[in-house]
């Protein structure tokens, strides 16, 4: 077993390729994302086989917050992410190395994202919480993904947004991330949370961009960007990142246009399948309106060491949450701009 400090790049990307169960979030790219965005301490661990190729790979962060605790977690700002390995017993030797990490630093917690049961993990006694499901659109083509729409709320939403005369812009330009970011701070504000910094989006624009990992969509109204989105590609799937707009023109859909149009984009570049992203058990009216495009529901299955509840299973329903989120609803966008120093601490 050999951890690597410098991992060798192309031959940690070349072994995440040809996993099948491997997510972007493996990718190399997305290690130089996080550090570069908030100075986390990487400790990417790998196995190496007799030929000296890489066997399996365990990346992970290491966080230091006051406000939620340090804690070693594969990956921050990840959906999915964990182990891979060319058996269960690579991969227990992997998270062996790993638990020696979480002791050397003293942390809270140890966090594996995985998108699929992992029998090593529960054999070692970390504990399993499904709290989170993910929801994938198989994209077979215009018709039949268009069939499968909901007619009453999506098709409809659709058919509004185009009548209403929306544009749907696929951008290049940095002027247009900061567009983007505009409405990401106003959606932020709305669910009461503490925004990305402009940062970690241009790090995202700017190294998963050279590698064509990354595509911004913009819904333009009468001149005015209302809504925009941030999608991630890897091999055969598009992932919906992150998605904001303008709460004053919602009246004319625009988010369903901006994510129907790029579906047909996807198709048109022969992508296979569209990742909804990630939806808590609480959030059940999110978790309709993605059942709502034909999506599949999918567990995801999240570990942790020792057996805790996790920060990831927050009570939404709970007074200190109600409360933080009326509070930051209340503030100016300039605010709660400046407040974007508090994300770091929710990896």
């Amino acid at each position: 077993m050999e951890k690597l400090d410098t991992p060798d790049e192309k031959a940690w990307d070349g072994y995440v390729i040809q996993k099948e169960e491997a997510s972007i979030f493996h990718l190399f790219v997305w290690r130089e994302v996080i550090e570069n965005s908030f100075s986390f301490q990487p400790y990417y661990i790998c196995s190496k086989d007799q030929e000296d190729k890489i066997s399996g790979i365990l990346p992970l962060f290491l966080i230091k917050s006051r406000l939620t605790g340090r804690r070693l977690v594969s990956l921050p700002f990840s959906y999915t992410c964990g182990p891979l390995g060319d058996s269960k017993v690579i991969i227990e030797s992997l998270i062996k190395d790993g638990l020696q990490i979480f002791e050397k630093t003293k942390s809270k917690y140890l966090e594996i994202k995985a998108n699929q049961k992992e029998e090593a993990l529960k054999s070692l006694g970390f504990q399993e919480s499904k709290y989170y499901q993910t929801y994938i659109l198989p994209l077979t083509g215009p018709e039949e993904n268009w069939r499968n729409l909901h007619k009453s709320s999506t098709q409809r939403s659709i058919n509004k947004a185009k009548k209403e005369g929306v544009r749907i812009l696929f951008s290049e330009e940095e002027k247009e991330l900061k567009e983007f970011y505009r409405l990401n701070l106003r959606t932020c504000r709305l669910h009461g949370i503490p925004p990305q910094p402009y940062k970690f989006f241009k790090n995202v624009w700017d190294i998963m961009g050279q590698k064509s990992l990354v595509k911004l969509v913009l819904a333009v109204y009468q001149g005015k960007s209302v809504a925009g989105a941030m999608f991630f590609l890897f091999r055969e799937k598009v992932y919906y990142m992150y998605g904001a707009s303008d709460e004053n023109y919602l009246f004319c859909r625009p988010n369903h246009l901006l994510l129907w149009e790029t579906m047909i984009w996807a198709m048109k570049k022969k992508f296979r399948l569209f990742d909804l992203g990630r939806v808590s058990q609480d959030n059940v009216g999110l978790a309709e309106y993605k059942k709502r495009w034909g999506a599949e529901q999918k567990d995801l299955f999240y570990y942790y060491w020792p057996q805790i509840k996790g920060v990831g299973a927050v009570d939404r329903g709970g007074w200190r949450y109600r409360w933080a989120t009326k509070v930051w609803k209340r503030m100016p966008i300039g605010v709660t701009q400046k407040g974007a120093f508090l994300y770091k601490h929710l990896g």
